[in-house]
């Protein structure tokens, strides 16, 4: 199976990249990026979806932010319409705001809601338009460090415990389910393997 990846430049992209490499299964993985990646791709210019070479069966998986995953992938569709007809399916992560951020007086959170929901409606009518499976999770809030991979509010509030320890909260600061970057790579490798 070819695995595509893109935002692998984060700490749950990297643990599933070890999960893949390690995994007994046929996957042959690719890692799409403008930066450091198996093949070049700039989601700012959909021209560069010509360096990826898919065959058929092919999986998308997306850690980047959905907004530029999808506008990269709509404007593919309309540069080649047969593009996507060589996917099968598409595992992309996105964001809990799109549920808490829904009915709040917030500018900026209701518009982080519109672009959320715009995007995943946007991406689930390409995914159709074209037969497509699709998987959208929506973790709330990703923790933890990965190598050298280090995520920066987590190693932020860490350093600050060590002078404080005692961190305060706004009042209606909303709920949150923090989910470590390993057990949502876990979650899509579960899915890579369960496609069906």
């Amino acid at each position: 199976m070819n695995i595509f990846l893109f935002g692998e430049t984060n700490t749950t992209a990297q643990n599933l990249k070890n999960l893949v490499f390690k995994s007994d299964k046929n996957f042959l993985l690719y890692s799409c990026s403008r930066n450091k990646g198996d093949v070049y791709i700039d989601l700012e210019k959909p021209s560069t979806f010509k360096n990826l070479n898919l065959k058929n069966s092919s999986v998308l998986i997306s850690f980047a932010p959905i907004w530029k995953f999808t506008k990269f992938l709509k404007e593919v569709n309309l540069l080649d319409n047969q593009f996507l007809k060589k996917i099968d399916f598409m595992i992309v992560c996105s964001s809990s705001s799109i549920e808490s951020k829904r009915f709040a007086a917030n500018i900026f959170d209701k518009n982080l809601f519109y672009k959320l929901k715009k995007s995943e409606d946007t991406l689930s009518e390409l995914c159709d338009q074209h037969k497509i499976k699709l998987k959208i999770i929506r973790p709330t809030l990703i923790y933890g460090n990965y190598g050298l991979f280090k995520d920066k509010n987590f190693n932020k509030i860490k350093n600050f415990l060590n002078i404080f320890p005692v961190i305060i909260f706004p009042k209606n600061s909303g709920l949150r389910q923090p989910i470590h970057c390993s057990e949502l790579a876990e979650l899509f490798f579960y899915l890579l393997n369960n496609l069906n």
